[in-house]
């Protein structure tokens, strides 16, 4: 009775055991009707940065099995958090291990939360405004020295003609300020005046005395007359003060390459960058060696702000363009010219104190203490100084080490918005893979790997201009010009779902009660569903700003108001939305009006 096809019980038995060991086709006798799902979430950054923390969407042929209710791998699923221990060893960081699934279709990936959207813009206009506050202070403080260099130049350094010492520096300073700008006109001629006036002192000199010059040791010891500068008294104590870190002015080059490299805001440049200062000498670059290996949080943050805003570039340039502002009379009637210069310290402070402000854990206050010891031990010096003060250079150097300390605590403070920035991008990040039940979700976070020019702030302009406003943007242009896109659940998500329920477009499924609505192909797709995006519709964003949004200015009323206007939407496949995207010719044109 049971023909041919029938098995044996025998047979079925030794099928059963077969399919025990390999499964095979779904269609295969004894078939389990489930299988399993786990997920693996990086960027694709130089160092493989993983993502930790992250949300996770999984949905099946018949279900949503998981929205947000589980997260990638973190430190604290170890019970660390960043600054507690060495991240390296941790291979599962980013991870999530396992989930069950039906067999088939299954899409797994990163949900993202709309609201952080909302937090990183506030954050960024935060950054903006603070930037600008410290830029105009910090200035404002050192304007007495860029005042008098602009007037008499190097004859604004105490004894300068007695010296002839300010070519190695000057020639440093000026050619630091090509890139910086954010200097006066008038500075860096005085700069270029005292280059023509020390090679006409150089080469009016007998060759023991132009031998004696270029000696590091010319400076206040070869000459009597040099016993008498301020160097002697002052510079070596300052000298001597910093010793556990004096070496790191032999690599003042190296330093100054990693900080234009950090204003690039391109990620795989500023993580180069931190490792080649991570190998110099002295307690400080330690530290930013000790933050590497133990921090997970702030390499996350780091990645996402470099990748889709300008707030690194903005951060950078304007600390670059303050220093420039300290102009080589401000050095040389501190400390001297190369011996006691503190400058490498003093930008190796600053990262720290960028890094801090990304942290969380106990590596925050940790970098936090290490900046203190720092400044403390300036503001320690710089009150000894003024006390025992037996002439005016005394009084000067104390004044410029306060000076320092005040533009460092002010940096700190106005960086930081760097970690709502950080936060809010990380929550809104949603990225999503189909792949096979029975396989791995593996999340490579493509990244923005190039600079956008620094806005609110022209090369040269700083100091003479200093009103222009910072302004922290997304390097995404749409952002830039259009704003934010209305999600699925705004009142121009909710206006969209009901219309396109009137035409036809869009159902709610018997069986589920979920909301589905046909896609291009013809294809019912869940609407709650991170593969749903809001797709412009009948008009591109790019051509409505291209041939009319351009004219009224970026995010104007009148671009906004098309922005949150349901009729220009329509619900959408995401692969097939970003597919039709990346093969328009359309690319944004800057706007037409200021």
């Amino acid at each position: 009775m049971g023909g041919t096809d029938t098995p044996s019980p025998a047979d079925a038995a030794a099928r059963a055991t077969q399919g025990g060991i390999n499964p095979g086709p779904i269609d295969r006798i004894i078939q389990p009707c489930r299988g399993t799902v786990d997920l693996e979430a990086a960027f694709a950054d130089h160092w493989r940065t993983s993502i930790t923390n992250a949300p996770i969407y999984i949905e099946d042929s018949e279900r949503v099995v998981c929205n947000g209710d589980y997260m990638t791998e973190g430190l604290n699923a170890h019970g660390m958090t960043d600054g507690d221990g060495e991240v390296e060893p941790i291979n599962t960081l980013g991870t999530f291990d396992y989930e069950e699934v039906m067999y088939g279709r299954v899409f797994a990936g990163l949900v993202g939360d709309p609201s952080g959207d909302a937090e990183a813009d506030a954050g960024m206009d935060e950054l903006g405004a603070a930037l600008t506050t410290f830029r105009d202070r910090s200035i404002e403080n050192l304007s007495e020295w860029v005042t008098a260099w602009e007037e008499r130049g190097i004859m604004s350094i105490y004894d300068a003609k007695k010296r002839g010492v300010m070519n190695g520096l000057n020639a440093w300073w000026k050619g630091e300020t090509e890139f910086w700008g954010g200097v006066s006109t008038f500075a860096i001629q005085q700069a270029e005046r005292a280059q023509n006036w020390y090679n006409e002192y150089y080469e009016n000199k007998s060759p023991m005395e132009q031998a004696m010059l270029d000696s590091p040791l010319a400076v206040g010891v070869l000459y009597a007359d040099y016993t008498k500068w301020f160097y002697g008294t002052i510079a070596d104590g300052v000298s001597s003060f910093f010793s556990d870190d004096e070496s790191l002015a032999d690599y003042i080059d190296t330093i100054m390459t990693a900080l234009r490299d950090l204003a690039s805001g391109t990620v795989d440049v500023m993580q180069k960058a931190i490792e080649a200062l991570m190998d110099l000498p002295g307690d400080l670059a330690a530290g930013l060696k000790h933050a590497w290996e133990t921090g997970q949080e702030w390499k996350e943050r780091m990645v996402l702000i470099a990748s889709e805003t300008n707030a690194f570039e903005a951060v950078f340039h304007v600390l670059g363009a303050v220093f420039m502002n300290m102009t080589p009379n401000f050095w040389a009637e501190m400390i001297g010219v190369v011996e006691g210069f503190i400058l490498p310290e003093i930008i190796i402070t600053v990262i720290l104190a960028v890094i801090a402000a990304l942290s969380g854990g106990t590596l925050a206050p940790g970098l936090v203490a290490r900046i203190a010891a720092f400044t403390t031990r300036l503001t320690a010096k710089a009150g000894k100084l003024a006390t025992e003060a037996v002439d005016l250079a005394s009084i000067q150097v104390a004044r410029c080490l306060g000076v320092i300390v005040d533009i460092i605590n002010a940096f700190r403070a106005s960086i930081a918005a760097l970690g709502k920035i950080g936060r809010g991008l990380h929550k809104t990040m949603g990225d999503m893979v189909e792949i096979a039940a029975n396989g791995t979700a593996r999340i490579v976070r493509p990244l923005n790997q190039y600079k956008l020019e620094y806005i609110g702030y022209q090369p040269g302009t700083l100091y003479s201009n200093p009103l222009a406003v910072v302004r922290i943007v997304r390097k995404s242009l749409r952002r830039q010009y259009l704003g934010a896109t209305p999600s699925k659940y705004s009142k121009t998500g909710r206006e969209v779902r009901e219309r396109m329920r009137r035409e036809g477009t869009l159902r709610t499924n018997p069986r589920t009660g979920k909301d589905e609505f046909l896609d291009e192909n013809g294809t019912w797709r869940l609407v709650d569903s991170p593969n749903t995006h809001m797709g412009h519709h009948p008009v591109d964003a790019v051509d409505y700003w291209n041939n009319t949004g351009r004219y009224h200015g970026a995010k104007s009323s009148q671009v906004r108001d098309w922005m949150l206007d349901s009729s220009n939407y329509r619900f959408e496949y995401g692969p097939l939305n970003t597919s039709r995207g990346g093969a328009t010719p359309s690319r944004y044109l800057p706007p037409a009006t200021e």
